[in-house]
Formats: structure tokens, sequence, C-alpha cells
């Protein structure tokens, strides 16, 4: 994965936008495979990321993994951008069921889908999707937040709690694509972390 291509960036109190990373609106899509574990098996799946945004600022940003033992998994992000943020108004995950999160902002409010829950709207807290498309953004117009061995920590919302994320630098670096070597940025979410999601990338 390559921190290079979304178009979001998270809000923080001095991390600005450049006026050169505004979008007008794109869509992408991009297809690779995954390997994922299920049961104490490491399975080989697809993977489809997919995100659209329009000049208003709407965006749907969906993420589905395939494969032939198990069910369909997708993740959907849906909301807008406003400066330099990704405001997520609602996030869906399915799986054997499906599980809806959705922001009321005007109340302050995140309903959570088990039993018509509600929590408290945190400012700059970000669904499990979108999440990403900050990091990417952030990265592209903020190269220098991610300092080597600098620490983040950012909220997460899942469909059913909050995840605290504690994200590391480790540095740029060179990595081959098909075309051809491009530096990306390095990121790792430690795996004595708390939560169900870590990664290195």
């Amino acid at each position: 994965v390559m921190l290079s291509l979304s178009p979001t960036a998270w809000a923080q109190d001095g991390v600005k936008s450049s006026d050169s990373c505004k979008s007008p609106g794109f869509s992408v899509s991009h297809r690779f495979q995954v390997s994922m574990r299920s049961r104490g098996l490491t399975l080989s799946a697809s993977a489809n990321m997919r995100w659209a945004s329009d000049p208003e600022g709407a965006y749907q940003m969906q993420y589905t993994v395939k494969s032939m033992l198990t069910p369909e998994q997708q993740q959907t992000s849906k909301g807008r951008i406003s400066g330099n943020s990704v405001l997520p108004e609602q996030f869906s995950e399915k799986g054997r069921k499906v599980q809806t999160l959705t922001v009321d902002r005007q109340r302050g409010v995140v309903r959570l889908p088990e039993a018509a829950q509600e929590i408290p709207l945190q400012s700059g807290t970000v669904d499990k999707l979108s999440v990403w498309a900050q990091l990417g953004l952030w990265a592209q117009c903020s190269p220098n937040v991610f300092k080597p061995q600098q620490t983040l920590a950012i909220d997460v919302w899942g469909a059913g709690e909050t995840e605290h994320w504690t994200v590391q630098t480790v540095g740029m670096e060179s990595i081959a694509t098909p075309d051809g070597p491009r530096l990306a940025l390095h990121l790792v979410r430690p795996s004595n972390q708390g939560g169900d999601t870590r990664f290195d990338v």
C-alpha cells in the first residue's frame, strides 16, 4: 500500500493542507491480492478499493474482499470533505450480517448499530476505512508530519466501538511497482495495541 493517492487529510492542530492538494472530485478503483486468516487457515483473496468524490466535497469509499471459502466482506464509508478534514457520515461493515454506524453532526452524536446506542461525537475521529484516505493525503500534503520515529494518535470508529490507534512513522522507502521504483511512506501500527486492526504499510 502506498500512502500517496487519497483525496482527504486528517485535521489536527498545526497540520494545514496545501491549496495544491485540493481536488475538483475524481474516482479511482484499485484491485489487488491479499492474504487473510480465518479459523487458523491462511487464505488468498481478491480485494478491490474504490473511491469517488465530487466538486461539492461528497465522497464514497468502498473496500471489498472476496475468498472462495469465506463470505464476502465489505466496508463502506460515506461523508464529505471540508477543508483539510474528512467528515464521515455513515460507515457500514458487511460480513455474515451488516452493521451500520451513522453520524448526526447537528446533535453531536454517533449512532451505533447495536440497540440504537449513541456516543458523543469527538472532533477528528474517523472510521476504519476513511482513515486510510486521510493518512494518504496527509502524507502527500503535509509530509513533515511523518518525521522518522514520529508517533501519531488517532481515534477510529468500527461498527461497534472506538479504537485508539497509535501510528508510528518508519520513514521513506523505495518500493518496486509495475511502473518502476516509487518512493513510499512506511507506517506501522504496533501489534501490542488493543483492537483487531494492525498494519505495516
